[in-house]
């Protein structure tokens, strides 16, 4: 069976996998019974600074068809990874893969090892993407056999740093800037996003000069040669944060694209912000909204999706000031390499011209024995935020509480400043019977904003000092 290998890191900021597994960077650990060129725990600590994790190459062990577990383990990380040999290495091979292995950094992984990696669709990816080229070089000795000399291959290979030239591209309109030598066998370059959001996948190109081991007239010759690879070196989506929808309103659905204030200037009821992520399958590590206040942040609203659609929610009560502007945007990441920000969204505000609405009772008393008539004067209080004009009628309600009749007009487009007021209605006027207080304003400034308040009112006629019924 093969043998568990552990990794410990001692600090594994970021875990990077770019189709090398655990490449031959470092560090390699062999697990083959008669070589004790390696060990099968390794301790080592990560590149935080160069944006990397850390790596190690591993050779399985030398039975067929056997099951290998590595192990990686830091702080608050652990994971374990499963290998199966699927061949047989022929220590008398004649010939064995002289190739190049390119190990590619700058990609960036949550803590459950999903890409998160990502810039703004058509902006630069803040993480260097780097390339490190080795040549695989296995030992060797001339033999002979029948006269004849060949090459015997020792099947253990080592990854030596080799100077080459790169050349990078970057799909869906994604560039480049071209590879930078950073050291022996070490390259760099920066990616630009396509313009429309996508996957972008950045593919190496790579071509070495080598000398290659070979047989020429039964003697050993090294020989100039040259090995092209091509290769997928990291994966980076260009992403595209949108607020799609501002849902607020009144609690009746009247003005749904507004924060509604009420009298205090507090949000009337739970405002829903609506986003999109694209591309759909681009999951971010934390999705918020920032809350704008002439500029400044005054609070961060958390999404509720990190992934394609959601929205975060600005609650009832948020206190607003109609004289200050106020904007929401969303941040993707936030605080890492990787954050993202859409364009800014005005919020419209909308402050309620209505501030109170209601009716007192209207009464009109009768003495018929001493045949005197008291009325009593209902009072209908209301309110404004603002300079307004305004309608008061009263609307008879039926037993069924529907109208009946014609409403009657008390005043019309009536000018009043911000305040409070009352207007007196008499019972003798209106008759008795329930009615249907109906307010009506708009902005002295901005008719285009109306408002309405309704309350309900009695007028009733009450006869006191009744006649005795005879016995």
């Amino acid at each position: 069976m093969g043998a568990a290998l552990t990794i410990v890191s001692h600090e594994l900021s970021q875990w990077v996998a770019t189709g090398h597994a655990f490449a031959f960077r470092l560090i390699q650990i062999r697990q083959i019974a008669n070589y004790q060129t390696g060990q099968p725990t390794l301790s080592k600590a990560s590149r935080r600074a160069a944006g990397r994790g850390a790596s190690a190459g591993v050779i399985l062990g030398n039975d067929a068809m056997g099951r290998h577990t590595v192990s990686v383990s830091a702080a608050g990380f652990a994971q374990q990874f499963g290998y199966v040999a699927n061949g047989i290495c022929n220590a008398d091979a004649s010939a064995v893969d002289q190739s190049v292995t390119v190990l590619s950094g700058g990609a960036v992984r949550d803590a459950a090892g999903v890409n998160v990696s990502a810039a703004r669709a058509g902006a630069m990816y803040a993480n260097p993407i780097t390339s490190e080229v080795y040549f695989s070089e296995y030992p060797y000795e001339v033999r002979q056999r029948n006269g004849q000399a060949y090459i015997y291959w020792h099947p253990f290979v080592t990854q030596t740093p080799i100077d080459a030239t790169l050349s990078y591209k970057v799909s869906d309109g994604g560039s480049s800037t071209g590879a930078v030598n950073t050291g022996k066998g070490a390259f760099q370059t920066h990616i630009r996003t396509g313009p429309a959001p996508a996957l972008n996948t950045v593919s190496v190109a790579v071509q070495a000069s080598v000398a290659l081991p070979t047989i020429r007239n039964n003697a050993l010759v090294l020989a100039n040669g040259s090995i092209k690879a091509e290769m997928e070196a990291s994966r980076i989506y260009g992403v595209l944060p949108t607020i799609e929808k501002i849902v607020g309103g009144m609690p009746d659905g009247t003005f749904p694209d507004r924060i509604v204030l009420d009298a205090e200037s507090r949000s009337a009821r739970q405002v829903e912000v609506q986003y999109k992520l694209l591309p759909a399958d681009y999951q971010a590590m934390m999705v918020e909204a920032d809350l704008f206040e002439n500029g400044s942040i005054v609070d961060t609203l958390s999404g509720s999706h990190k992934k394609d659609v959601g929205a975060a929610f600005i609650q009832r009560g948020q206190k607003f000031d109609i004289h200050k502007t106020y904007e929401t945007r969303l941040v993707l990441n936030r605080g890492t390499a990787i954050q993202v920000e859409s364009d800014p969204v005005r919020l419209p505000t909308r402050q309620r011209l209505i501030t109170f609405a209601s009716g007192v009772v209207a009464t009109v008393e009768v003495d018929i024995l001493n045949k005197r008539v008291c009325d009593i004067p209902g009072s209908l209080a209301f309110g404004f935020n603002q300079g307004v004009r305004a309608t008061l009628q009263l609307q008879k309600l039926g037993p069924d509480g529907a109208p009946n009749g014609a409403p009657t007009m008390l005043f019309s487009n009536k000018a009043f400043e911000a305040g409070s007021f009352t207007h007196l209605v008499e019972a003798g006027v209106l008759g008795s019977g329930t009615f249907e207080m109906i307010l009506t304003a708009v902005g002295a400034s901005d008719a285009s904003q109306p408002d309405e308040a309704r309350d309900r009112v009695m007028s009733r006629f009450v006869e006191a000092d009744q006649l005795p019924v005879a016995m």
